[in-house]
């Protein structure tokens, strides 16, 4: 999801790397919040980050889990976003990952619920034939430069807030990210990229890349938001 820069006290084009299973329908709904939209896991998607050029035929979950490197350059190319472009995520446990999107698929709303072992296997499409979302660990969705934060202290919500002060957290969708994925009995081996990814944002509460285009006080006030999480959650 690409929001501009009028919208946040940074004056930069954000860029939200939605990772599949980590909260984001409540971020995205959040900052459609800015502009008026109603509270809903599809509030945003009118912002997703289009494309002008022929890619390899991945839908990406019809582009609302687009990955940071493809999403980046629709957005400088295809979509004329304002310089410099802030892109940001959230990681999470890859077990709570994995059971989350098992108790999804296999409600079958949108597509066959894939067997156990397909799950297992990662071997599974979405609707249009591609290779789905899901199916992808969660360092494949990042750059080098994206703000990680971990969905286990749940900074980017502060984040949001020090970037958009009006900004809303609707109850509804917190509601949905918030509740516990099931004890599973269909498991899937864990990236160990992943684990230590997540490790390392659990103990940082966010990870800042060096490349990351943001001022020395923008730094600061982000690696701040240990302290404040707690006055605004």
């Amino acid at each position: 999801m690409l929001f501009p820069p009028h919208l946040n006290a940074w004056n930069v084009s954000l860029l939200f790397v939605h990772v599949p299973k980590t909260g984001g329908s409540a971020i995205e709904s959040a900052l459609a919040s800015l502009e008026g939209q109603p509270a809903g896991k599809a509030s945003a998607l009118w912002r997703r980050v289009t494309r002008c050029r022929p890619g390899d035929g991945r839908s990406w979950g019809a582009l609302v889990h687009t990955p940071e490197a493809e999403a980046l350059e629709a957005a400088r190319v295809c979509n004329h976003a304002a310089p410099p472009i802030l892109s940001f995520a959230v990681v999470r446990n890859v077990t709570e990952v994995a059971r989350s999107a098992w108790d999804w698929l296999r409600q079958g709303k949108y597509m066959p619920a894939p067997s156990c072992a397909a799950f297992a296997a990662n071997a599974y499409r979405d609707p249009k034939g591609s290779p789905h979302a899901f199916a992808y660990p969660q360092h494949g969705f990042l750059g080098p430069c994206t703000l990680v934060f971990a969905h286990r202290h749940g900074l980017v919500w502060p984040f949001l807030r020090l970037l958009a002060p009006r900004i809303r957290a609707w109850p509804e969708t917190l509601a949905i990210n918030a509740a516990p994925p099931s004890a599973s009995s269909c498991t899937r081996a864990p990236s160990p990229t992943d684990e230590a990814l997540v490790a390392a944002a659990d103990a940082a509460g966010v990870l800042i890349p060096p490349c990351a285009p943001l001022t020395p006080s923008q730094r600061a006030s982000i690696r701040a938001l240990r302290v404040e999480s707690r006055r605004w959650r």
